[in-house]
């Protein structure tokens, strides 16, 4: 009996889980779009130097910053440099989330230590939408976690019961 409550708070648990997938999503990439347009504001007048001194290459700008002789330009070519790469990384996260719920939900759990993950986490804010996303989510993920809670179980039983047909043979 304790065991059927146990997977009767399982499946709840893993339904409301798996609603929230979707919307975990959507607030992660709200924070990627938010983090991409100020990055994007703060090189924008780098990008116009760079217009009309270097023929639009931040590059060349970078370059033209690490080789002068003042040392507050080659302190700067490292702030710019850091925010070029810094917009590179979210454009590669944009690009990643153009997939599937699935595709996506993948994405993120392959790289769990990412600081933007970790932000959507401490400032996620939990809603229970009942849209056919979030419901299909939820479904999905009850079954995977039931079907392997009664694999684990149903091999249990089967080492059990050969343990002790083990025994009963050598006793016999």
């Amino acid at each position: 009996m304790i065991y059927r409550y146990l997977l009767i708070i399982l499946a709840c648990s893993s339904v409301l889980l798996g609603i929230q997938l979707p919307n975990f999503v959507t607030q992660y990439e709200q924070r990627l779009s938010a983090h991409l347009n100020e990055v994007d504001a703060n090189l924008s007048g780098f990008q116009k130097i760079a217009d009309r001194r270097h023929n639009g290459s931040l590059q060349q700008l970078l370059e033209h910053h690490r080789q002068s002789s003042d040392a507050t330009f080659q302190d700067e070519a490292l702030a710019i440099d850091a925010m070029v790469q810094r917009r590179a990384f979210l454009m590669g996260e944009q690009q990643a989330m153009t997939t599937s719920l699935p595709g996506k939900v993948t994405h993120l759990l392959g790289q769990p230590r990412s600081p933007l993950i970790r932000d959507t986490l401490d400032q996620y804010s939990v809603s229970v939408p009942l849209n056919k996303t979030a419901l299909s989510s939820g479904l999905i993920l009850v079954m995977l976690v039931l079907f392997v809670v009664e694999g684990i179980k149903f091999s249990m039983s089967r080492l059990a019961r050969r343990r002790s047909n083990k025994r009963h043979a050598i006793r016999s």
